[in-house]
């Protein structure tokens, strides 16, 4: 199952969520696919990561990290036709943390260009990496600008525009926003941020003909020069944006997810808080406005997403809700197979929810809810449960949970035209059509 002959510039899957993709055809990606069908290869990772996969060309990347403290940070080349480990780079970690279900591991998505690899670590460490495997460049955030404290890690994904990476670092210390050279990793500038707890990446966004850094982060929309840093506007009339990103779909507007906490104590505003909302610069300031808001919905680990005049947003049981984007007029809410943590695919006509547990459920876009189909990447008994990593806590109520989050589970994906690439946290899977006359 060969995938297709195309450059680079062809085959472009750069960013977390496909920031500055290249065109996916909608006929070239199956439809159906199970354990033995339209599967082209199925590839074991080292150690273990939640990082999505990105693409270039021929070229996978994608990121790791292995021991029991989090030793090693791995970034690591596939080929995408033929899905070989064309080459791992390894480096001691600079801030050891406890390998452990509750605390993000390689959660950072990559992101690439001409030039090379870009990859951020929830230890702070950030790495320029060649196309042949080769150190660039390396610092440690934490290093300047002091320890990352949270509970959970991070989970925040560098963005790149032309010659500058940003790295969004919310935590209980000191959080900031920063721009960094991509020759040389140097800081560019740094925005100091209230402190704050988050997993949410920045999204480079143009709004009235301006583009800008859009932060959606626990309690604030916040918006940045993208050439020095200034803060241009903020809103703040928002709950529960802690983890899903804002999503440019190029109308002049953006979608931001939010949800409710463990505790549900703040439901009713994160209900609030799932909107279309845009900015303008009026009489020499920028203002954000709401222009509405889908308040049954929520979006708890996956981002919305927009397609064809619609918008979607899935929360943690695996509901979808689908408004219209013009008026937003709720069309329909649906329960999908699985609860879904990545963030949907939109490609044509079709959408793809990757279910937490290996089912994806294809639907058709639209008012109406049309199931296409439901697809199964691996067997049920195949869950690969890491036992180590339940024993290995001490409270017996985390021990217990524990176990929802130890199997193998779909974090992330990368679509080029002709390949679905699909990454759990030990696996990496290629989604092709086959071949007219092949036997799977």
């Amino acid at each position: 199952m060969p995938c297709p002959k195309a450059s680079a510039e062809d085959l472009q899957w750069p960013s977390f969520l496909g920031a500055g993709k290249s065109f996916v055809k909608e006929s070239s990606l199956p439809i159906t696919w199970g354990v033995k069908q339209n599967k082209a290869w199925e590839k074991e990772l080292p150690g273990h990561g939640q990082s999505s996969p990105i693409i270039f060309g021929n070229h996978i990347f994608l990121t790791a990290v292995s021991g029991d403290m989090k030793d090693l940070n791995h970034v690591v080349k596939f080929n995408l036709e033929t899905g070989s480990q064309e080459w791992i780079f390894s480096k001691p970690t600079s801030n050891k943390a406890k390998n452990s279900v509750y605390i993000s591991r390689a959660a950072p998505t990559p992101t690439v260009d001409k030039d090379g690899l870009y990859a951020f670590f929830e230890s702070g460490d950030l790495l320029g990496i060649s196309f042949s495997g080769k150190e660039l460049w390396s610092r440690c955030l934490t290093d300047t600008y002091g320890p990352i404290q949270s509970e959970f890690g991070i989970a925040s994904s560098p963005t790149q525009h032309e010659d500058k990476l940003f790295v969004l670092v919310d935590n209980d210390a000191k959080s900031y926003l920063i721009a960094l050279s991509k020759k040389d990793g140097q800081t560019l500038w740094c925005s100091t941020r209230e402190s704050r707890v988050s997993w949410s990446s920045p999204t480079i966004v143009t709004l009235d003909n301006k583009k800008q850094i859009i932060c959606s982060s626990a309690g604030s929309v916040d918006s940045y020069d993208i050439e020095d840093g200034s803060l241009l506007w903020s809103y703040e009339q928002i709950s529960g944006n802690t983890v899903t990103t804002p999503i440019d779909y190029g109308m002049n507007a953006i979608l931001i997810g939010a949800s409710a906490g463990r505790d549900g104590g703040n439901a009713r505003e994160a209900q609030k808080s799932n909107m279309v909302l845009t900015a303008a610069h009026i009489d020499g300031s920028w203002k954000a406005k709401k222009i509405w808001a889908a308040e049954k919905a929520t979006s708890s680990f996956g981002s919305p997403i927009y397609s064809d005049g619609y918008v979607y947003w899935v929360n943690r049981a695996g509901v979808v809700f689908c408004h219209d984007l013009k008026t937003g007029e709720l069309c329909y809410s649906e329960r999908l197979s699985q609860s879904c943590w990545a963030t949907p695919l939109a490609v044509g006509n079709r959408i793809y929810f990757f279910g937490k547990n290996g089912l994806t459920d294809v639907i058709e876009t639209g008012p109406q809810f049309k199931l296409l189909s439901t697809n199964e990447l691996w067997a049920s008994e195949d869950e690969n449960i890491d036992s180590k990593l339940i024993t290995s806590e001490t409270d017996e109520e985390r021990k217990a949970s524990a176990r929802m989050f130890a199997g193998r589970i779909q974090y992330g994906i990368a679509a080029v035209t002709g390949s679905l690439v699909i990454r759990t946290g030990d696996k990496l899977f290629c989604i092709r059509e086959e071949l007219s006359g092949q036997t799977p």
